[in-house]
């Protein structure tokens, strides 16, 4: 059928009945947010069990669907947000997700972030969807040869890398 269109003949099998209490702009997201995940995860590094998937932006729909992914691959994930009246309960749906843990933007630009890694081991695979200070953050606890994914720019900061990050440690932007 294609996308952009509003109206089309088709057969009734190529179509699925969707709820009355599902709004179009929900339904809407349904194929593209965790598509998109889907790929991140399985397109830019070989994962096995057990890696460390690090992201920010978590709360997304995008987040929420690598979460998903994620824990049904038993991959392990650092999810990073931003900080929010409502943290607590927004962290503790993304733990019933699979998150295997959800920090704030403020604890990932700390050293805090260092000794998490320390403990669950260096992620293999970052995804950025917020870029400036947030990406840096995610990108200074890649593996070595790790990748970073962008797939958006909520800060409208760009994505700063420094040398040595390249060159040294080698990742893969």
């Amino acid at each position: 059928l294609g996308t952009w269109r509003s109206s089309g003949v088709c057969s009734a099998t190529d179509v699925r009945f969707v709820p009355n209490d599902i709004s179009p702009e929900a339904m809407s997201m349904l194929f593209v947010n965790p598509t998109t995940a889907y790929r991140m995860l399985e397109d830019f590094e070989t994962l096995t069990e057990g890696d460390v998937v690090i992201q920010n932006g978590s709360n997304s729909g995008v987040g929420q669907a690598v979460i998903q992914i994620a824990a049904a691959r038993n991959l392990k994930t650092i999810n990073v947000m931003r900080s929010r009246p409502d943290l607590g309960e927004i962290t503790e749906y993304l733990k019933l997700l699979g998150a295997t843990e959800v920090v704030t933007e403020e604890f990932a630009q700390s050293r805090k972030l260092n000794e998490l890694v320390k403990s669950m081991g260096k992620p293999k695979l970052a995804l950025n969807g917020v870029g400036g200070k947030s990406a840096t953050a995610l990108l200074k606890q890649l593996e070595y040869g790790g990748t970073m994914v962008t797939y958006g720019g909520m800060s409208r900061q760009p994505v700063s890398v420094g040398t040595v990050r390249r060159t040294i440690v080698h990742v893969q932007l």
